[in-house]
């Protein structure tokens, strides 16, 4: 599989501000190329501390430098705002009984070298306890809460002063149903074996993941959405920085067995190989048994490229705009046969699933639009 022309100059500039050291002489070309990269990945954060660990004579050009600097300052605000907000939320769902944990994003921000700089997303909070109390609090005091349907998501999602909050019921999900009651098994026994980790995030101590079940949820979430519409350097970054911070906390027996049986192997292989070749991860960093496969880390690497931040990176339709579900059953079409080296099964799973959400979806919408019809004629 041919490698994107732009991944090594942006890769080589990843690797020193994930490592914190100086990045090579580059061209003012390889900078802008990299920056064009970068904004396709939501890496731009990780490109600004490359740039300022450059010597004199392996600086970007001063257009590059005014960009990124710009984007720091904004992505700076947008955390420290997004911070007290979750300081906020969790206050509530405390209140509530919730004992709330928080995923992803700004849980894993805390462990770069520069926090701030890292591009934020939603707000992901998983609720183990009193959800329905939760749910109602947020259906209130939220914005365009979407509907609670466990049989197709995990999560429900909700606008609340300009943040975008997911409550998980779940922790993740598979769409296979043997691999999906393990998973479950498997994050239920996670969170019994080892106590959660705490942070501070806008003045307020909050609980996160405990260590092992947090890299497994990352590498699961990793193996969602490369089955779904694509996953991109940010979340490769995203383990790297959580291995390295958290490689002693993690019972790496434990994490093997789960990894065997969620037939993960092949993806951690990959996404491993990747991360010590690309990203600077050192072999004796890793926590857990792999072993190296260039073949399917370069497949693995030419889908991350091709797909940007959540699959940002191809080109919507007019008619996908209306119908997203479309949307991600073609990405799906797109690149199964890469997909499929990697998680065969869950993929499979995935058409299943998939097709019997899109037919349900359609035949709510029928409905809905004889209903209008109906009521249209009556009045």
């Amino acid at each position: 599989m041919a490698e994107h022309a732009v991944a090594t100059a942006l890769l080589s500039l990843l690797r020193c501000a994930l490592t914190e050291q100086c990045p090579p002489a580059l061209s003012a070309e390889d900078w802008r190329v990299a920056l064009t990269e970068a904004r396709r990945q939501r890496v731009e954060g990780l490109l600004y501390a490359a740039a300022t660990l450059a010597e004199p004579d392996s600086r970007p050009p001063r257009d590059v430098v005014l960009v990124l600097y710009a984007y720091a300052r904004r992505v700076e605000e947008v955390n420290v705002e997004m911070g007290r907000q979750v300081a906020e939320l969790f206050a509530v769902y405390d209140g509530l009984g919730a004992a709330p944990l928080l995923l992803k994003g700004h849980a894993v921000a805390a462990l770069y070298a520069h926090p701030e700089w890292r591009t934020s997303g939603d707000i992901d909070v998983y609720v183990p306890c009193n959800f329905d109390r939760v749910d109602r609090w947020a259906r209130v005091h939220g914005k365009d809460a979407s509907p609670y349907d466990p049989r197709v998501t995990k999560h429900i999602e909700f606008r609340w002063r300009g943040f975008s909050v997911e409550n998980h019921f779940r922790l993740s999900q598979f769409y296979h149903r043997r691999l999906n009651r393990r998973l479950q098994a498997a994050c239920a026994e996670g969170l019994r074996r080892e106590a959660p980790a705490w942070l501070e995030v806008g003045g307020r101590q909050v609980a996160t993941l405990p260590p092992t079940v947090g890299l497994l949820h990352l590498l699961v979430h990793f193996a969602n959405h490369l089955v779904s519409e694509g996953v991109g350097l940010r979340q490769l970054c995203d383990i790297v920085m959580y291995v390295r911070r958290r490689r002693d906390e993690i019972d790496a027996d434990w994490l093997d067995g789960q990894i065997r049986a969620l037939r993960l192997t092949l993806l951690t292989d990959a996404v491993t190989t990747l991360a010590v070749d690309r990203l600077g991860l050192a072999v004796t960093e890793v926590p857990y048994r792999w072993q190296r496969d260039d073949r399917r880390a370069a497949v693995l690497l030419d889908l991350v490229m091709e797909s940007g931040n959540y699959g940002q990176g191809f080109a919507v339709r007019r008619w996908e705009r209306r119908f997203p579900r479309l949307r991600k059953l073609r990405l799906l079409c797109r690149r199964s046969r890469r997909v499929a080296r990697f998680v065969p099964a869950e993929l499979w799973a995935a058409w299943v699933g998939k097709t019997a959400n899109l037919c349900r979806f359609g035949w709510r919408a029928l409905r809905w639009r004889k209903q209008v019809l109906r009521q249209s004629r009556l009045s």
